[in-house]
């Protein structure tokens, strides 16, 4: 007799509204769990941290980062599933390909299994974890949504990669001085980034009143503001290299990059109206650059030992 439904069906529907949040365009929870492991890996180093403590660590908390981030961020498909629609996004919820109540059995796995992890780690990183979980679930929560709330929605999005760096220190015991410096570099860059991906939902967020800059302030006042958000942030990583005694190589180094980013950013102006295009500017040109300032603070610190 032929069981009701094969396993792989039954897991099917789960698997597609993961794979909406984990492929090219849809990087967020990818990005915060190797923010974690970055920061993990620079604290571990600069601790003195065994072998066998560090593989357990690296494992349980880039897993309890992506398992949570994946959680919350499913919980956004499912309360902006009408604004996504109308955006015509390629996600699973959207194309009809999943339920709600699917997606509503994802959010409470995949948050237990992140909180539980997170728990197994210690209570710093199991409570700077919660926060992260309460506070995106209040960024999307219909009754408060802090999404709708003009800059408070920028604000949020760009504390949750902090904390994601934050997370990779408390794992260790302690959150050492470069670790601030990549919270501080990832919380502007998201802002910056994020903002400039709301130019493709312009349209769907004038409909349901989501007060985005670029529809308070237009697209270019839009780009000029995210130029000069890295312009600043590039000033104050090169500084904070200069305090924490990097090589030279690394003041240099970091400007050049934070010069690129500026190029990237430049063409907007004419391009702000293709989706695809300022898609792919944010995700396969300005993500690179912010991953490699964070691999330049590894190094950093761990040359400057």
């Amino acid at each position: 007799m032929k069981p009701l439904f094969s396993v792989s069906e039954a897991v099917r529907p789960y698997l597609l509204l993961i794979k909406s949040r984990v492929n090219r365009s849809e990087i967020i929870p990818v990005s915060f769990s190797l923010n974690t492991l970055i920061a993990y890996v620079t604290a571990s180093v600069l601790s003195g941290m065994d072998l066998l403590s560090f593989s357990r660590g690296a494992i349980l908390a880039a897993s309890a980062m992506l398992a949570t981030a994946l959680s919350v961020y499913t919980y956004n498909d499912l309360t902006d599933l009408d604004i996504d629609r109308l955006n015509k996004l390629d996600r699973a919820l959207v194309t009809g390909k999943v339920s709600q109540e699917d997606a509503k059995k994802l959010i409470f796995i995949l948050g237990i299994i992140g909180l539980a992890s997170g728990f197994m780690i210690n209570l710093r990183f199991f409570l700077i974890l919660l926060t992260y979980f309460a506070l995106f679930f209040i960024y999307s929560f219909p009754q408060v949504r802090l999404k709708n709330k003009f800059l408070l929605n920028k604000t949020t999005v760009g504390t949750g990669t902090a904390i994601s760096y934050l997370l990779g220190g408390a794992a260790v015991g302690g959150i050492p001085p470069p670790i601030f410096i990549m919270a501080a570099f990832g919380f502007v860059a998201t802002v910056s980034s994020s903002t400039i991906l709301d130019l493709r939902d312009i349209e769907g967020d004038k409909t349901h009143k989501v007060k985005t800059l670029p529809v308070v302030w237009g697209p270019e006042l839009t780009i000029r503001f995210c130029i000069a958000l890295i312009c600043l942030v590039g000033i104050a990583t090169t500084l904070g290299y200069y305090q924490l005694g990097f090589n030279i190589a690394f003041q240099i180094l970091a400007p050049c990059v934070f010069v690129g980013w500026i190029f990237i950013l430049y063409p907007l102006f004419r391009h702000w109206s293709d989706s695809s295009y300022v898609k792919n500017a944010v995700v396969r040109r300005i993500a690179p650059l912010g991953f490699l300032v964070q691999t330049l603070t590894l190094l950093g610190a761990v040359l400057s030992r």
